[in-house]
């Protein structure tokens, strides 16, 4: 499989094969994705003898007229709607910007006329779609020796290929720790308009509601921008049991959960307004309970993010010094930052050898879709805050059709990251640690369709595992995935759902109890105070949110149904350049 998966890629690294189809090559040698309308015994796929049913989920199924239904929970809980994540929303194919300028690999370090032609381009006015124009970088290598940063919105960087004929970047210097070649960022948060500054008037507001109930409707009008804040307070805390991690066997620090650092922002907009309600175009990524802080709203201001920024059809390789055995990393470590931007992309770019990523998302992004990418070959120490190939931070965003290898955490999410967000149709070959949240409650994360055949899948409560990241991930949907194992279990006030998926089903990290003996050891409760384990999930109540294990299910995509289901075939057809087999309507 590595070889010939090896031979695949140095293929498509000459430009002897379309990343499609290499894609989709590698996709079909197991179970999950493949290439064109083909038959199903030919793709693996269910209906051959390997998997002789697909049937629906008890979770989802489709009704009388054709669409999804979901079953809910006694309080009215059900999968979360991922469509709404990508660009422009959802379903927006990505624009193909005419070049305003074009240049030309010269001796010595390119990096200062790329950024004055960005700066130059920063000068022009907006189009009517809020566009200045694109940067055409043209085929050849190009020497990059000083970073680059991209302030403006309207603004394209692109290349004439991310093959080795196309336009490299040969990235040198930024020998300086966690350097970032490309930066994407506007400047400043969110500005709350304090007057329109309300409570959530409810108990508890169910998963994938988006009716909020509030006591001055008429504070908002439709098309308003608006944050819903989920609030915390220290039940929420000691019921997650996240005031009583345990410390490290082996000692250092271990930081319990404060509840005032885990507010989520949830960045909405206002679709109708009623007597006493107003209705927000996607979902929140978890409950609102009472008990636990409950919810406030407020209009917000955003003036100094951008909009409309995309970077495409480019090779950015990372020098280094020595062999990559040396694990060197005085090189550079993230190809692209993505900060305070909105409705924004990433396509057909391959990074090689950077430490920790291509790809790397903040929390005041919104609406982006990374697509049709490989991060490739990374060269550092394989351990913490290293090899993350693509890392979703903000909310609403889409990864699609991307490829890594050699990573820690192929496909993951950062640390209170709001959802909706989605990994969809993703391959990673040998990872060397799990893919999915990281740490420390990332909320309605979507797994749908991705591969980590040697490795693993998890959702689960981290414990002390990187000084106290606790429950990495709630409300996660784990969807027609593959990987060697799967760790998918419950937060006590929460659900994560395994279904579908293709691989053993493993205990938490820390269920075993020869792992977390020392959590109920006499001795080291005397010396650090550790009482008993609370109940984390650690019993078959940790797996009430799987289903249909090792057998896969209908609709094979749960995204793309979903955008079916809202917006009609043409919104699948805008964002697949190929048909996929895993796809039929």
């Amino acid at each position: 499989m590595k070889s010939a998966n090896r031979s695949h890629l140095e293929n498509a690294l000459s430009g002897n094969t379309p990343l499609w189809r290499w894609l989709c090559g590698v996709a079909l040698a197991v179970v999950v994705t493949g290439c064109g309308r083909s038959d199903p015994e030919s793709a693996g796929m269910p209906g051959t003898e390997e998997y002789p049913e697909r049937s629906f989920s008890s979770w989802v199924w489709e009704d009388e007229d054709g669409r999804l239904a979901y079953k809910t929970t006694e309080t009215g809980d059900r999968l979360p709607d991922f469509s709404h994540s990508g660009y422009m929303g959802g379903g927006v194919p990505l624009p193909l910007i005419e070049a305003a300028i074009e240049l030309e690999p010269e001796e010595g370090d390119d990096a200062p006329r790329i950024q004055a032609a960005i700066d130059e381009l920063a000068e022009k006015p907006l189009d009517e779609n809020g566009f200045r124009g694109a940067i055409l970088l043209k085929a050849g290598e190009w020497e990059i020796a000083s970073p680059l940063r991209i302030g403006h919105g309207g603004i394209v960087l692109r290349g004439e290929g991310q093959e080795m004929d196309g336009t490299v970047l040969r990235v040198r210097g930024f020998e300086e720790d966690r350097s970032r070649v490309l930066t994407i960022a506007g400047s400043g948060s969110w500005q709350a308009v304090e007057e329109t500054r309300q409570p959530v008037l409810t108990d508890y507001l169910s998963l994938g509601e988006r009716r909020i109930p509030v006591e001055n409707p008429s504070l908002y009008s439709v098309g308003d921008t608006v944050v819903v804040s989920v609030l915390r307070n220290d039940e929420w805390v000691a019921a997650l049991g996240m005031d009583r991690i345990p410390q490290r066997a082996r000692g250092g620090p271990v930081r319990q959960w404060p509840s005032t650092g885990y507010t989520m922002n949830y960045d909405r907009v206002i679709e109708s307004v009623g007597e006493d309600h107003v209705v927000i175009d996607a979902s929140l990524g978890e409950t609102v309970r009472g008990e636990y802080g409950g919810a406030e709203i407020y209009r917000y201001e955003f003036p100094g993010r951008i909009s409309q920024v995309g970077v495409e059809n480019l090779l950015a390789v990372a020098e280094f010094k020595g062999e990559p055995e040396e694990q060197r990393e005085d090189h550079a470590w993230l190809f692209i930052a993505l900060s305070q931007v909105k409705n924004a992309w990433v396509r057909d770019i391959t990074t090689r050898h950077f430490v920790h990523g291509a790809v790397n998302s903040s929390a005041t992004v919104k609406w982006i879709t990374v697509q049709d990418s490989r991060c490739l070959d990374p060269v550092g120490e394989i351990r913490g805050n290293r090899r993350y190939g693509f890392y979703i931070g903000g909310q609403l965003m889409l990864v699609q059709r991307c490829y890594a290898n050699e990573d820690r955490h192929a496909f993951a999410f950062s640390a209170r990251t709001p959802g909706p967000n989605a990994f969809v149709d993703c391959f990673a070959e040998n990872s060397h640690a799990d893919s999915g949240p990281h740490h420390r409650w990332a909320t309605a994360g979507l797994m749908d369709n991705v591969r980590v055949p040697n490795h693993s899948i998890r959702v689960q409560n981290r414990l002390h595992f990187g000084s106290g990241h606790g429950w990495a991930g709630a409300y996660f949907v784990v969807w027609n995935s593959q990987a060697a194992h799967f760790m998918i279990h419950n937060p006590p006030i929460a659900t994560n759902w395994a279904i579908g998926v293709i691989g053993e089903r493993h205990a938490p990290t820390f269920a075993d109890p020869a792992t977390y003996r020392n959590f109920t050891d006499p001795d080291h409760i005397a010396e650090h105070g550790v009482e008993q384990p609370p109940e984390w999930g650690f019993d078959e109540l940790g797996y009430s949110g799987w289903d249909s294990h090792n057998q896969m299910v209908e609709p094979v995509s749960l995204y793309l149904r979903q955008l079916e289901d809202r917006l009609g075939p043409e919104a699948v057809d805008n964002i697949q350049d190929h048909p996929y087999s895993f796809f039929a309507r």
